[in-house]
């Protein structure tokens, strides 16, 4: 396996980017068999509505300004320069105002989805290069509701049951089909962010991960060669929640898995994504798995380089959000390549 390393010129990323080196985690190819390649970014960019002082005692006001941490972040962004990027925590009126319009001066299609609870101004954003794709189809399912499809598909009746698992969570899923123009290969690219309530949802974000993982499968575009699945989840390595959407389960109909990207082809997830005063753990992934399209292509989609990640001690050095990190989240950053079989 080709594990070689190369670093970007200091002078092309900014800080919060400067020692995470790319990594190699494919063997060689044939060329001749490499149909289309992307890179993909999921990011929690922190919704200012979300950051109250009293939420980061620890940090002055102006380094949780919007407009601040916004100059940081297209600073990141420009400096990945991803093919499509996968955010959670986007503040509604900052899409609108702010974000949308600068990525598409840049060259990218915005497509925003708001969390289903009033008091959250804010939800899931998927941009895609233009240059790059084309949109196939964008569909959105409230989390909440597919979770009440699967308890009454069980014929539960249980209204205490049901609040716990159905009502008042407010996740959303994204499922965005994309043409490659290059190549006419299509893949879906899924985006949720899972409630979170600490440890004591544990159950119901796992549910909601099985859910969102079955209407990837059940609602599949016909001619997707592969699924790309970016989230937030909320959930650590070592959860159930992890285990049931790495190696599958049973919500009514079979569940079908889908890998995880680095632990499988780096032999890790990263010790930390999701940093703070207090809190540090991994909580963000790129999932990933093959499927057959209805155009019968034998196309394969894996993973060619990710993007290693800092240790906690170099985040606490300028501790989230700050003048180098924009967000209290990491972006993971994965290069995927589509091969003939």
């Amino acid at each position: 396996m080709d594990m070689t390393t190369t670093s970007p010129k200091p002078q092309e990323v900014p800080d919060s980017l400067r020692n995470r080196k790319s990594i190699g985690v494919s063997d060689p190819l044939d060329p001749q068999k490499v149909v289309s390649s992307f890179t993909v970014v999921t990011y929690n960019i922190l919704a200012d509505c979300h950051t109250k002082p009293s939420y980061y005692p620890y940090r002055e006001p102006e380094f949780l300004d919007q407009d601040f941490r916004h100059t940081l972040l297209m600073k990141e962004l420009a400096a990945m320069d991803a093919d499509v990027y996968c955010m959670q925590e986007v503040g509604s009126n900052y899409y609108v105002e702010k974000l949308e319009p600068e990525m598409r001066n840049k060259g990218y299609c915005g497509l925003f989805v708001k969390r289903t609870i009033l008091s959250y101004k804010e939800g899931c954003a998927t941009f895609f290069r233009i240059s790059k794709f084309a949109l196939m189809d964008n569909r959105i399912f409230p989390v909440d509701n597919l979770a009440e499809e699967a308890i009454d598909a069980v014929g539960i009746t249980n209204e205490n049951f049901k609040s716990r698992f159905c009502y008042g969570r407010g996740s959303v899923l994204q499922m965005t089909t994309l043409t490659c123009l290059s190549s006419n290969c299509v893949v879906t690219f899924a985006n949720t962010h899972l409630v979170w309530q600490g440890t004591q949802i544990p159950d119901v974000r796992c549910m909601h991960a099985a859910c969102c993982v079955k209407a990837l499968s059940q609602y599949r575009h016909p001619m997707a060669c592969g699924v790309v699945f970016c989230a937030d989840f909320n959930a650590q390595p070592h959860t159930t929640t992890y285990a049931m959407l790495t190696t599958g389960g049973d919500f009514g109909n079979s569940i079908d898995e889908v890998k995880p990207f680095l632990d499988e082809y780096w032999g890790k997830e990263p010790p930390v994504t999701n940093l703070d005063g207090e809190f540090q753990d991994c909580l963000d992934y790129i999932l990933f798995r093959t499927q057959t399209s209805s155009d019968n292509r034998s196309l394969k989609l894996i993973p060619s380089q990710v993007v290693d990640f800092l240790s906690v001690d170099e985040m606490r050095q300028n501790l989230p959000p700050s003048p180098v990190f924009p967000s209290d989240h990491l972006p993971l950053i994965a290069t995927f390549i589509l091969v003939k079989e």
